[in-house]
């Protein structure tokens, strides 16, 4: 299946499927990479948070992995 950048938005946020922590990571940028799937910039929500991350649009849309929540106002 492709993914493309349709189905995600910059200001969408992100949580890691399983994880103990509540970090949230908001899409602020695309990247499309010749050769390789397109993929996103995440940054972690919040104050002082410098967590940053490169994934690809289709890792971030596997349920296994990613799960939408409601972004921060």
């Amino acid at each position: 299946m492709k993914f493309s950048r349709d189905q995600v938005s910059i200001g969408d946020a992100f949580a890691k499927t399983g994880s103990w922590s509540s970090s949230v990571y908001v899409v602020t940028a695309f990247f499309e990479p010749p050769g390789l799937p397109p993929h996103v910039r995440l940054v972690a929500e919040g104050e002082g948070r410098s967590d940053r991350m490169l994934m690809s649009i289709s890792a971030l849309l596997d349920p296994r992995f990613w799960r939408r929540v409601p972004a921060a106002k």
